[in-house]
């Protein structure tokens, strides 16, 4: 009878803390991309954005890339960019610009415009989709690799979702400082997106690899 109370004060109390770490508010700067399982405990993934800023995220279809961004994204400032309507639904009325000739307006004119931000300046992030297919067009390759180099320094954070992610397809890999890997079929594509070759190269669906200010594994929430 003892053992019993025990073990269900035991969960009570793991129940709460889970409730507490996965709730708890996070700035502007900080991203929750996900979990660290440890069997009762679920401590969350978070990358802040003055530390390693700017997230490359890259895997097969299907493994939880969306849903891990989406995930992080909400209650953010943020634009979304070569992204179909069906994806993202649960961050609302957020601003969406498809299509190469729009997306290359909206980025050249917010280059244009570029205003110093201090740290109680408004986060703004861009969330690219499909990032391999826009780096085919060169202008926007270039308008993309100036935010990366720059826009900590306003504010602007570029997050970038493609399936490869080899220096050869995204050009401008070394300037996202935080990386985010989900299974890929050749191992050498996990040491080309993080950087350096894994332990760990036989994810599951929804688990990641993550290198940032620190190397760790984790997985998606459902959203």
């Amino acid at each position: 009878m003892i053992n019993e109370l025990l073990f269900l004060d035991t969960v009570a109390i793991t129940m709460l803390y889970n409730r507490y770490i996965n709730n708890k508010p996070l700035n502007d700067y900080q991203l929750k991309i996900g979990y660290q399982d440890y069997i009762l405990i679920k401590k969350p993934l978070i990358v802040d954005m003055t530390i390693t800023p700017h997230i490359l995220v890259c895997g097969l279809s299907g493994q939880g890339k969306t849903k891990c961004i989406e995930n992080a994204l909400k209650g953010k400032n943020v634009v979304l960019l070569n992204s179909f309507h069906d994806d993202f639904k649960s961050l609302g009325a957020v601003r969406r610009v498809t299509g190469n000739f729009n997306i290359l307006k909206f980025l050249n004119h917010l280059l244009e415009n570029l205003k110093y931000r201090n740290q109680d300046s408004k986060v703004l992030y861009l969330a690219f989709d499909e990032l391999l297919v826009l780096c085919i067009d060169k202008a926007i390759t270039k308008a993309i690799t100036d935010l990366l180099a720059i826009g900590r320094h306003y504010n602007i954070f570029l997050i970038g979702i493609s399936q490869i992610g080899t220096k050869e397809a995204v050009k401008f890999k070394d300037l996202f400082n935080t990386r985010i890997c989900f299974k890929q079929v050749e191992e050498s594509s996990y040491r080309s997106v993080l950087g350096y070759s894994p332990e760990n190269k036989k994810l599951t669906k929804q688990q990641f690899l993550l290198y940032s200010d620190k190397i760790s594994e984790g997985y998606t929430y459902t959203v």
